[in-house]
């Protein structure tokens, strides 16, 4: 999503405050952001498949190569395998766990999370997009067993980058696969610990209902100032309400079922009247 000079001259117009200027620029700048970084991933994938491919095939006509050469010139006779044979120094039998061909090396298996450690399904709740379940757990069993990534640092940023999403399309977050192949966790914005929720004691129940689906920011730049009649959200300017039907309305049932516009006057009389 691109601003252009209309829109911005249009939620000039229509009286919209600076933080709700702000949270429409913030959401601009996030979703070209992601998606010029899926566009250069795409690249860096498609360039790096490319030189395998050059570097598999180069390796594989030097080995040709080096092996033509060395049928061509060495002959091995009997007499060169049995002074082989004589030198080959004889394997001593099992003593002090000697590897020998009856004591194979045992293969280490990777430390599984302590109980006090996060576990995938603690990711798993924490992730705001359920998508190929599997796909997640296998990458988040690579991330902490190959890459030796530490699973409290994975669910911590999972749980910032679910509040971060909160009120988001969904199509628009990345699948749990990709967030964890790609390290997202490690982003600095992702670190800091989780922030307190938002006290809902002061808020009316449908409001408390909508910081909870939408998200404390969503709520905060959106639905403060607004006011609910029989299901009929009030609000003060055709932007908050375009932007509030366009984003938010579908996932409303049972909130509200349409959206009016009264300006900021209007409003107070009719708070004074049901006073």
């Amino acid at each position: 999503m691109s601003l252009s000079v209309e829109i911005i001259d249009a939620m000039l117009e229509s009286g919209c405050t600076a933080e709700q200027m702000a949270a429409v620029v913030k959401a601009s700048l996030v979703t070209q952001e992601k998606e010029d970084k899926i566009r250069e991933e795409e690249i860096a994938k498609k360039r790096e498949c490319a030189r395998l491919r050059k570097q598999k095939q180069r390796q594989k006509e030097s080995e040709n190569k080096r092996g033509h050469t060395m049928s061509r010139n060495v002959t091995v006779t009997s007499c060169d395998k049995k002074e082989k044979r004589k030198k080959e120094p004889k394997k001593e039998k099992i003593k002090n766990n000697i590897l020998t061909p009856c004591n194979p090396p045992t293969v280490e298996q990777p430390e599984t999370p302590t109980e006090n450690q996060p576990t995938f399904e603690d990711f798993w709740k924490a992730y705001p997009r359920k998508s190929s379940m599997g796909a997640a757990r296998r990458a988040f069993a690579d991330e902490i067993f190959l890459k030796n990534a530490d699973p409290a640092v994975i669910v911590r940023a999972a749980t910032n980058y679910a509040q971060q999403r909160a009120g988001e399309d969904e199509k628009f977050t990345k699948s749990a696969k990709n967030w964890l192949s790609d390290q997202d966790y490690l982003n600095e914005d992702l670190q800091a610990e989780p922030s307190k929720p938002m006290d809902l004691s002061g808020l009316e129940p449908w409001q408390a209902e909508v910081v909870k689906r939408f998200g404390e920011a969503a709520y905060s730049s959106w639905f403060r100032e607004t006011k609910l009649r029989d299901k009929v959200l009030v609000v003060k300017t055709t932007f908050v309400r375009d932007w509030i039907k366009n984003h938010y309305l579908q996932n409303a049932a049972g909130l509200f079922t349409s959206i009016e516009i009264v300006k900021s006057q209007t409003m107070a009389k009719g708070e004074s009247q049901n006073g």
